[in-house]
């Protein structure tokens, strides 16, 4: 592999448009935070374009700015010409992971992949310990719950509350339980391809043993790897894959959901990144809410494929932990200037970056399966 394999492979317009233009710089997630005029998308993009074209060489720090993305894509949708910068950002550090000049937190991510299956540096035998899984089983599944790295470990009262759920609506499921391993998309954003193909080819592997077709999962980083990416990378995978917001919602049309109550407290939604601009999934997750309110939902300034970052995405958490634990403030803000009670997340992740000043806020803080279930 030649050392700009990646960056020289149908990149080269995206990086031309992108190099004309600094309208977005306004829009980035990072920059706003740091206010560093080399954290904004074109400085970013155009040190990728004199690096591609051989005026400078990658060196450390040139590469510890490509990590300083979230990744996010809201400088996508401010771009007239709808420019995919976060594509460039994942192409670069695809070349600096293979010319060995990664951050160390990269590479410590990289050995937790490698020895733990998860992006956490946690034991695997540790996942879902405290989760019960006594109505899991493969036999007559319908369903398999693909539980995700986050939801397994830390935020577990996300899947307690979606295996009442299923349990409630009568639905037959099953989880991978210690086979489930990282969906792979942390890797590949960070720039670790070949650790990305390793977890996704696993998953297939094991989702394909249980010939469930429908795979369900909390994780909208998950949702996105698993059905928009693995056929990217060549992993066939062949089955239907659900957002929970989407299952939640076709349960209570169907009436196999029944709720013994509606919610008066205000509610307002965000909207996670990989939801809503990865997958365009907007309106799932309002309709469950208009369901179960007794009053209108309170929109945020900025919501769908405008909606601000939680600032954890694109494996910025893992690479500026500190930085991204601030970086979800100006969504709690927002939700307490339109005066909601209650900050409903779809992303354990978001809900995690969320958790750090809510309180503080007044702000009651639910993923949205655990809104459903205190109506059930």
């Amino acid at each position: 592999m030649t050392e700009k394999e990646y960056l020289t492979n149908n990149i080269q317009d995206e990086i031309w448009y992108c190099l004309q233009c600094m309208m977005c710089k306004a829009t980035c997630t990072t920059h706003h935070y740091t206010r560093r005029e080399e954290d904004a998308p074109e400085p970013r993009v155009h040190l990728v374009e004199l690096i591609r074209r051989g005026f400078l060489d990658w060196d450390e720090s040139s590469a510890e700015t490509i990590f300083h993305c979230n990744l996010c894509g809201l400088c996508r949708e401010w771009c007239a010409s709808k420019q995919n910068i976060s594509a460039i950002m994942t192409t670069a550090r695809a070349d600096v992971v293979n010319l060995g000049l990664a951050p160390d937190s990269v590479v410590n991510v990289d050995e937790s992949l490698k020895n733990l299956k998860n992006i956490y540096g946690k034991p695997l035998d540790e996942r879902l310990n405290d989760i019960s899984l006594a109505g899991s089983s493969v036999k007559n599944a319908e369903v398999i719950y693909f539980i995700g790295c986050l939801s397994a470990y830390d935020r577990q009262e996300i899947p307690k509350a979606m295996i009442k759920i299923l349990e409630a609506a009568g639905v037959n499921y099953t989880v991978l339980k210690g086979e489930e391993w990282c969906c792979g998309l942390p890797a590949y954003q960070l720039g670790l391809r070949d650790r990305a193909k390793e977890m996704s080819e696993h998953n297939a592997k094991f989702i394909k043993e249980t010939c469930v077709k429908t795979v369900i999962t909390s994780c909208p980083g998950c949702a996105r790897a698993l059905d928009l990416e693995y056929p990217k990378w060549g992993t066939k995978l062949n089955v239907e894959v659900l957002h929970h917001t989407v299952f939640i919602k076709k349960l209570l049309d169907e009436g196999r959901l029944k709720l013994k109550k509606h919610i008066t407290k205000k509610l307002t939604y965000h909207d996670p990144c990989h939801l809503g601009r990865d997958m365009e999934i907007y309106d799932a997750p309002r309709e469950i809410l208009k369901q179960v309110s007794e009053s209108d939902i309170l929109e945020m300034f900025a919501t769908r494929e405008k909606a601000l970052c939680c600032g954890s995405g694109g494996g910025y958490k893992l690479t500026n932990p500190e930085q991204a634990n601030n970086m979800g403030s100006r969504i709690t803000d927002e939700a307490v200037f339109v005066k909601a009670d209650i900050l409903v997340s779809a992303c354990p992740l978001c809900k995690e970056s969320f958790s750090k000043d809510a309180g503080e806020k007044g702000l009651e803080l639910k993923d949205i399966a655990e809104l459903i279930i205190d109506l059930m």
